[in-house]
């Protein structure tokens, strides 16, 4: 953040500039909050393969100074190439964070063991993205 104060006259212009700065820190400071945004081990979504389910987790948190009209984005990069096995809490990709022109990433991982999936696995998935 950065403040700027112009135009301060009178007998001792720099003291005013500084009573005018305090004062505008105090009433900026209503408006400015500390927030969590995601925690370590925070669920954060799930990852399907086959017909197997694991829930996916924050590997560290991040906190911000919020302020009115910041717009958060969420969302979930995996790898494209993963190999299996998957151990638990394997990093497998990213939560991106976009804050308005800001972007973070925070790793992700699973919260269990997922083996390589078998051909019904790889079957069952192609029925599930035509919609049989």
């Amino acid at each position: 953040m950065l403040g700027v104060l112009l135009g301060v006259n009178g007998k001792e212009p720099l003291m005013d500039a500084l009573k005018d700065g305090k004062y505008i820190v105090k009433q900026l400071s209503n408006e400015l909050f500390k927030e969590d945004i995601v925690k370590k081990g925070e669920e954060i979504g799930f990852l399907n393969i086959g017909n197997k389910q694991t829930k996916l987790i924050a590997m560290k948190s991040l906190s911000i100074t919020e302020y009115p009209g910041l717009k958060i984005n969420f969302s979930i990069s995996i790898k494209h190439h993963l190999k299996f096995p998957i151990n638990s809490n394997q990093k497998i990709g990213y939560l991106e964070i976009s804050l308005n022109d800001m972007k973070r990433q925070i790793s992700i991982a699973t919260t269990s063991k997922i083996s390589k999936p078998s051909i019904t696995d790889k079957i069952h998935d192609i029925y599930k993205a035509i919609n049989i």
